[in-house]
């Protein structure tokens, strides 16, 4: 005997399907629903008519030929079986074809919310683009910071102003990194009045303490947020704030809001081309140099989940709080980005801090953008602060 031939099943279960839409199409319209009442009328009219006929023979089974058949009887329960047949038909094919509509109903809401999250993803890379015209101030900048960088490499650090001249070069270094960044933002082109600050923290390793007592005295000074244990013996280094290498508000003048303060630094600086490499450290300007990566919050309360993250003592999260909670500092920082400094020959020297006196919600979906923007600078700067260093620590 052959085996049967594949094409014959799939003919069958076509043929089945068929049917069955057929089926539900014909017990689904309009007028099985019109037609049911009748049939219980009828079932009805046969019960009060014939109803004692009926419950005689009411499971006597008789065929027509025989004497016990009753006509009657016969009519009634079929007239109840169509009757329920129709009912039960017209349910089911009204549940089927609501289940196929709620189907194709989940289908269409399933397609809609894939092209909702498309567009949503578009939207998302649009407002990540820059104003019109910042590529072409990021490109005035560039040259605008090489000719400081090429002034300040002429300086001769032997003079006694050269440190306050290498201030005033990183000042106006920081302001011309102020305007584009305020462009970036679109701050500046939406006609809104916020304020920016940019200030720069200097890395100094133990060993470039441990070998400068007046330096380490200072820094024990004004040390601030050491996590539990750590000191200026055993921490990797500090990054100490530069009052002198600040701004505000485009003017090229030391921020009169800013502290001078300096943090502990528990791990020499390490790149972290990945999320996995990143270790944990303190949030802000300290991540950024002990990971070297850019690090960006939108707002303090963005800084205030990242800081109960960390599992960090109490009292250093509880201080590096009470810092932003200052009524000077909370005027002036609602948000903050913060860039380490190196170059290919410097290693890291420093970390930029860039702050709003609003927040910035939109920062952190932007930083792909905006870190190779700065690139650039953020070398020529590196460069520049490392010959400030040599003045700093003489």
């Amino acid at each position: 005997m052959s085996p049967p031939t594949p094409g014959i099943g799939k003919t069958v279960t076509a043929g089945m399907h068929k049917f069955v839409d057929a089926l539900n199409w014909l017990l689904a319209a309009s007028w099985v629903g019109a037609i049911i009442p009748f049939f219980s009328i009828g079932v009805g009219y046969a019960w009060s008519s014939w109803k004692t006929e009926i419950a005689a023979s009411f499971l006597v089974p008789a065929s027509p030929a025989s004497p016990d058949f009753s006509l009657h009887s016969t009519v009634f329960w079929l007239l109840c079986l169509l009757l329920l047949s129709l009912g039960v038909g017209n349910a089911w094919a009204k549940k089927r074809d609501a289940d196929r509509a709620s189907a194709e109903v989940k289908r269409l809401l399933a397609s809609l919310q894939e092209r909702s999250q498309e567009l949503t993803t578009a939207v998302g890379q649009l407002h990540s683009l820059p104003p019109l015209g910042v590529l072409e101030d990021f490109r005035r900048a560039y040259d605008v910071c090489d000719s400081i960088s090429a002034k300040s490499a002429r300086l001769d650090t032997s003079v006694p102003s050269a440190r306050a001249d290498l201030e005033v070069f990183l000042r106006r270094f920081l302001s011309v990194v102020g305007r584009v960044i305020q462009t970036f933002d679109g701050h500046q082109l939406a006609g809104r009045k916020v304020r920016y600050g940019l200030n720069i923290m200097l890395y100094v390793t133990q060993a470039e303490i441990q070998s400068r007592p007046a330096l380490q005295q200072a820094l024990a000074g004004r040390l601030r947020y050491a996590d539990s244990g750590l000191t200026l013996d055993n921490a990797a280094g500090v990054l100490d704030m530069l009052p002198a290498a600040s701004i505000a508000d485009g003017v090229e003048a030391p921020d009169n809001e800013l502290e001078h303060f300096a943090i502990p630094v528990a791990l020499a600086p390490a790149h972290a081309d990945r999320a996995s490499k990143e270790r944990p450290t303190l949030p802000g300007a300290v991540n950024a140099c002990v990971n070297i990566i850019h690090v960006a919050y939108a707002s303090i309360a963005d800084y205030r989940r990242a800081l109960e993250d960390l599992k960090a003592p109490d009292t250093v999260k509880a201080e590096m709080l009470d810092y932003f909670d200052q009524p000077n500092i909370r005027s002036s920082v609602q948000s903050f980005v913060c860039v380490p400094l190196f170059a290919s020959d410097t290693g890291l020297v420093g970390v930029l801090n860039i702050h709003l006196d609003v927040p910035n919600p939109r920062i952190k979906d932007r930083m792909e953008l905006l870190v190779p923007l700065v690139a650039p600078m953020r070398q020529q700067l590196a460069r520049l602060l490392l010959k400030y260093k040599s003045l700093y620590l003489s």
